[in-house]
C-alpha cells in the first residue's frame, strides 16, 4: 500500500472522529488528488475552497489558495478548462507571486486554443521561477 492511500485511510479515520477537522479533510482531498481520484476530490476541494473564500464576517483561511490550486487542476484533469481558468484567475489575483498558478493558466489556456496568452501565462510563471521545466514545456507548445 502506497504512502498516499495510507495518508486517505488517516485522514478518513480522523474525520469519522471529528467531521468538521478542516486539516483532515484537506489531507483526505489531497490524497485523492495525489492519486488521481480528480472526480472524488473534486466536491471536497471545491467544497474547502468556497469554505476557506471567507466571507464580509470572516476572513479567508490561510490555505485557500492552496486548496483553490488542487480544486483548479482538478478542473482541468476531467476536462472542465472553463472553470479552472476562473479558479486559476482568483488564485492569481489572491496570490500573484505564485508561478504555479500561471502555469496552471497557461496549459488551460492552451487547451482553450489560446496559445498567445498561453504564452504570456507561461512567461509569467517562468519569471517567477526560471527553472521550471512544466512552464518551459508548455511556451514551447504555444509558440509551435
Amino acid at each position: 500500500m502506497g504512502r498516499y492511500h495510507i495518508a486517505l485511510q488517516a485522514f478518513r479515520e480522523a474525520l469519522d472522529l471529528v467531521p468538521t477537522y478542516r486539516d483532515a479533510a484537506m489531507g483526505y482531498a489531497f490524497s485523492l488528488f495525489e492519486l488521481g481520484r480528480y472526480q472524488e476530490a473534486l466536491p471536497r476541494l471545491e467544497r474547502l475552497t468556497r469554505e476557506g473564500e471567507g466571507t464580509p464576517f470572516r476572513k479567508p483561511t490561510p490555505d485557500v489558495e492552496e486548496v483553490r490550486s488542487r480544486y483548479a487542476w482538478s478542473l482541468f484533469y476531467l476536462g472542465e478548462y472553463e472553470k479552472a481558468l476562473g479558479e486559476f484567475a482568483k488564485g492569481i489575483a489572491a496570490r500573484p507571486e505564485w508561478y504555479g498558478l500561471y502555469n496552471g493558466m497557461g496549459w488551460t489556456l492552451l487547451r482553450l486554443g489560446d496559445r498567445v496568452q498561453a504564452d504570456t501565462s507561461f512567461q509569467r510563471a517562468l519569471q517567477l521561477k526560471p527553472d521550471y521545466a512544466d512552464a518551459q514545456e508548455g511556451i514551447k507548445l504555444a509558440r509551435r
